[in-house]
């Protein structure tokens, strides 16, 4: 069983990060595809990651508490974080059994993922060359340059 769990919650982070890949490519050919494409495909796999989010972070939490409680070994007792640990543990064991045990959410997501296969094909791309993106890249570079100037003159965490 625990295996099982570990092997839903690599999944789950597998889907999350190539989700974030897809809307990263379309951020690029947003010029290409068009503002309203790009909106509307953008919201449609953001939706998707939404609904299993909670799910990753209670484990991302747990993880981390989990590295705490190693590294701190030494200086704090494990019985100061059990209370914490015991909590994010609940949590997250919790929202895994309502997304497994809710036939809606994962026939919901089978659904979502079956139609995410056939849009991609349909995306209208015209030109099949460096120029269907070229925009994209300049246009998140102008950004990069336009962040790392903002945090270098104000170089505080949220610019950092």
């Amino acid at each position: 069983m625990e295996s099982e769990q570990k092997d839903i919650h690599v999944s789950i982070h597998e889907i999350r990060k190539s989700i974030k890949r897809i809307r990263a490519v379309l951020r690029l050919i947003r010029e290409e595809i068009g503002y309203s494409t790009y909106y509307r495909e953008n919201v449609f796999y953001r939706e998707i990651n939404r609904s299993i989010s909670d799910l990753r972070t209670y484990n991302v939490l747990l993880l981390t508490l989990e590295s705490l409680q190693s590294d701190l070994s030494g200086k704090i007792p494990a019985e100061s974080l059990k209370p914490v640990n015991d909590l994010v543990r609940e949590q997250r064991e919790r929202k895994l059994s309502e997304i497994l045990s809710d036939d809606k959410i994962l026939r919901d997501l089978s659904v979502l993922f079956s139609e995410a296969k056939t849009r991609i094909p349909d995306l209208p791309i015209e030109r099949n060359s460096f120029k269907a993106f070229s925009g994209g890249v300049f246009r998140m570079y102008r950004q990069g340059k336009d962040y790392l100037i903002q945090a270098r003159k104000d170089p505080d965490m949220h610019h950092l």
